[in-house]
């Protein structure tokens, strides 16, 4: 019998609603059939935390950018930093990352300049 894999491919398992919760959701996702879950970083003060579940929790796996609407508070060094995250921290994706023009009054300029030169 062949058992299906699946894989959730955007779970902010560092985000604070899961504080204290975590091997829990890890224990009940692998149950539930789920092999593997896709932890994206929104900015630059969790890619230290969506690297640190990827070594307690081998399954896992970081997708390392920043939102769109956490660029306001991005300074340039950051994107610095999101390189060396991308290149030297073994990430599954690129991610969160991109342009949101759903709520007007964020920067659609500041999104282009942090989504192009990542």
């Amino acid at each position: 019998m062949t058992t299906n894999m699946f894989i959730d491919t955007h779970c902010h398992l560092d985000a604070s609603e899961f504080e204290g919760a975590q091997s829990s959701v890890v224990i009940k996702a692998q149950a539930a059939g789920v092999g593997r879950i896709v932890v994206p970083s929104v900015s630059r003060t969790n890619l230290e935390n969506v690297r640190e579940l990827r070594k307690k929790y081998p399954n896992c796996a970081p997708a390392y950018g920043f939102h769109p609407m956490y660029v306001g508070d991005a300074l340039p060094a950051d994107l610095d930093v999101l390189r060396e995250y991308l290149t030297q921290h073994q990430p599954i994706a690129v991610g969160e990352i991109g342009l949101d023009f759903f709520i007007q009054h964020y920067d659609q300029a500041r999104q282009e300049h942090f989504l192009s030169n990542n």
